[in-house]
């Protein structure tokens, strides 16, 4: 998720989001990946940078082997 950072306006989406989700049988993960992005003007200019993308990156390898794992263990028991 990126957002302009203010306030808690991420919680608020993510609540959003997940309630939307799961209204159509879905479910969003509780761990997600915060990236602040850019805004109207000059704040936050050049984001999400190269660190950021890293992180992003990170995050979901992360969260690739976790769902690795997780199908690994389904099909063990």
């Amino acid at each position: 998720m990126t957002w302009g950072g203010g306030g808690a306006s991420d919680k608020l989406v993510f609540q959003r989001m997940k309630l939307t989700l799961e209204s159509k049988g879905q479910q969003l993960l509780a761990d997600y990946f915060v990236c602040l992005g850019k805004t109207l003007g000059f704040a936050r200019k050049g984001r999400p940078n190269e660190g950021d993308l890293v992180n992003a990156r990170k995050w979901a390898a992360k969260q690739a082997n976790n769902y690795e794992k997780s199908m690994q263990n389904l099909f063990l028991q």
